[in-house]
């Protein structure tokens, strides 16, 4: 292998006569003296090296389709259950609340009054009978009552020995040889007065009711 020496070629050249320009200097692909390439050559080798490799890489394939998903696991066993937390403090008491509005006075009087049997006037005859009344003075029956409070009356009777109550209206049905009659019982109010009547329905009446006894209770 032929070495050349730039400095010998140089300085032969200049004592020949020869020329040489300053302005490019001369291009000489050498090899040197361990045999390795030059400096040029390895750096166009890692260029080429550098595109392939880029090449390989954005040569990718699409994306495959997804596996299938894998068998659930068998389930774990339960924890154990923890303690029972401690009770917690009692509340305080709340207010007692207000006291309530008193209630309203009640008021009440009980009086009995009997009409006898002949003390029943017959005010009308009609088809349907005869209507019997007996009116009493009641002072105790003021407006207020009448308005504001309540009278109810009983018809007092002794039935089989015993003492019985029986509210107004009352009806009572009987039979005297063979014929049906009824005879109602009931009464009316107004301020200071209270009226029994006493219907008969028997069409052929000869004679009065029987002597009757009532209890009024008035309530305000």
């Amino acid at each position: 292998m032929k070495i050349v020496d730039f400095k010998t070629s140089e300085a032969a050249a200049i004592d020949s006569g020869a020329t040489f320009s300053s302005a490019k200097p001369m291009e000489v692909d050498t090899i040197s003296k361990n045999g390795r390439r030059s400096k040029n050559h390895v750096k166009k080798f890692l260029g080429f090296l550098l595109i392939v490799m880029i090449g390989f890489a954005a040569c990718e394939g699409p994306m495959g389709l997804a596996g299938i998903d894998g068998i659930d696991g068998r389930d774990g066993t339960n924890g154990r259950n923890g303690t029972d937390g401690k009770d917690g403090k009692d509340g305080t008491d709340g207010k007692d609340g207000s006291d309530g509005k008193d209630g309203a006075s009640a008021n009440w009087l009980i009086m009995d009054f009997t009409v006898l049997s002949d003390h029943w006037i017959d005010v009308s005859d009609d088809l349907m009978g005869d209507l019997f009344v007996y009116e009493f003075q009641l002072a105790e029956l003021t407006e207020f009552v009448f308005e504001q409070g309540t009278v109810v009356c009983h018809l007092l009777q002794t039935v089989n020995g015993e003492a019985v109550q029986t509210p107004l209206p009352y009806t009572f049905y009987g039979e005297d040889a063979g014929y049906y009659y009824s005879e109602n019982y009931t009464y009316e109010i107004r301020p200071r007065f209270i009226t029994f009547l006493a219907k008969i329905s028997d069409f052929s009446t000869v004679q009065k009711p029987l002597s009757c006894k009532f209890r009024v209770v008035l309530m305000w």
